[in-house]
């Protein structure tokens, strides 16, 4: 019996599996020896009569690289794995509505007008040297032909409609921009453009009326019942009492109006009647 060694190819076929044998030698022997090797007869190309080139033909087809021998699909890099959509910039970094300016903190531009700029009641020499000042902080003059100072006293709390405790001073023309325009008492000792028709006590309250009665701009000072129409918000503090030419309430900063008699008044022991507050 001859040994020989032979080189086995399993080839893999879509309906069966063959054997192939190669001889190591070219000496192929008895049919006998290698019948369950040879492949078999149905199955076998044709190769005319070299028996190696038989036996070592492998069919193209099988030794082809298989589409599942290549990089696999899955290989490749996945969806999940490229940048995820919630690592991008998201809309919702957008600084959203309720962070931006809200609308309380927006600066409201009401139309220009006069203001009472600054109030003395008295000095220690006496209580008729005493003032109120109105100013125009616009950029235009301001017609005041009707206009009324009116004057209440602290404890009068009827409707801003109703009649004041009393007129101070009626005027007439213009206002020019930037101007000052001071109604004082009798024994008032600096320049003036008018004169009080009556006393300021040292708690009470005043207003300017426009033609038509309308609320221009108004201060309560001192110790003023709650409910007094000339109240802005809160009263502002009493004007002090002191030696001539005496101190007053002035708005600080110079013709500021915030509507709260409280904030927008400061007291000054050097009163600046005709000029701009400090």
């Amino acid at each position: 019996m001859n040994r020989r060694f032979a080189l086995v190819f399993a080839l893999a076929a879509a309906s069966s599996c063959a054997r192939v044998s190669s001889p190591l030698s070219g000496n192929l022997g008895g049919a006998g020896d290698d019948a369950d090797l040879a492949m078999p007869a149905d199955d076998a190309p044709d190769l005319g009569d070299d028996a190696s080139a038989r036996d070592m033909a492998v069919s193209a087809q099988d030794l082809t690289l298989v589409s599942d021998l290549a990089a696999p699909h899955d290989l490749a890099i996945p969806r999940d794995l490229a940048t995820p959509h919630d690592l991008a910039i998201p809309r919702d970094l957008t600084p959203p509505p309720d962070l931006r300016t809200p609308p309380d903190l927006v600066v409201v531009v009401n139309s220009c007008h006069l203001v009472i700029n600054e109030l003395q009641t008295e000095t220690t020499q006496s209580a008729s040297e005493e003032f109120v000042e109105i100013y125009n902080p616009c950029t235009t003059a301001v017609a005041v032909d009707g206009f009324k100072l009116g004057y209440r006293a602290a404890t009068n709390t009827t409707p801003a409609s109703s009649s004041d405790s009393s007129t101070l001073y009626t005027f007439s023309g213009s206002l020019a921009a930037g101007a000052y325009f001071v109604v004082a008492g009798t024994s008032f000792g600096g320049t003036k453009n008018g004169t009080l028709s009556s006393g300021l006590a040292t708690s009470g309250s005043v207003a300017l009326r426009d033609a038509a009665a309308a609320i221009v701009d108004s201060v309560a000072y001192g110790t003023v019942t709650a409910g007094n129409a000339f109240i802005e918000t809160a009263a502002a503090p009493k004007p002090p009492s002191l030696a001539s030419p005496g101190g007053s309430i002035q708005r600080t900063p110079n013709g500021t109006d915030n509507n709260d008699n409280s904030h927008d008044f400061t007291t000054t022991t050097a009163a600046t009647p005709g000029a701009a507050n400090h």
